[in-house]
This record gives structure tokens, C-alpha cells and sequence, in this order.
């Protein structure tokens, strides 16, 4: 199985649809899964997208852009896309 690291690196020319999973979600904004969850029923965090009763995922530019936001927010430098 691809690291996030490297589905980004091999999927850069067509990120969406391209689904995370919680776990990969996690790892890149190091954020817990109670965090995630609870940012996103505040409306702080981009909302999962449900495949079927037991897969949730979001896509990775929403996380992207939710990244970058933070990053601007506390003043570093903004990206295009990010390596892990």
C-alpha cells in the first residue's frame, strides 16, 4: 500500500478524485481523529465524503486548502501543493 507521500508524488496531475482516508488525513495535518471530527462538525475542517456505510474520506484538495489556509493563518509562506 502507497504512503500518502506517494500517492501525492504519483497522482499530482490529476488530484481529484483523490480520497484519504481518516488515517492518511491524520498523518498529514497531525491532527487525532477526535480532532478532525470534531473541527469538522464545527465547520472548521472540510467535510467527509461517504462512500458507503462504512468508508468515509475527504478529498485531498480540501485537505490541501485547509492546510494552506492554517499555514497563511499563522503566517508562513503558502504553497501550491506540499511534499510529505
Amino acid at each position: 500500500m502507497k504512503t500518502p507521500t506517494e500517492k501525492i508524488s504519483s497522482n499530482t496531475q490529476s488530484l481529484d478524485p483523490f480520497y484519504l482516508t481518516i488515517k492518511e488525513v491524520s498523518q498529514i495535518t497531525s491532527l487525532g481523529k477526535s480532532s478532525i471530527y470534531r473541527l469538522e462538525k464545527q465547520g472548521q475542517f472540510p467535510k467527509r465524503l461517504t462512500l458507503n456505510k462504512s468508508r468515509v474520506v475527504w478529498t485531498y484538495t480540501d485537505v490541501h486548502a485547509w492546510c494552506k489556509v492554517v499555514k497563511e493563518r499563522e503566517g508562513y509562506p503558502a504553497k501550491d501543493h506540499y511534499t510529505f
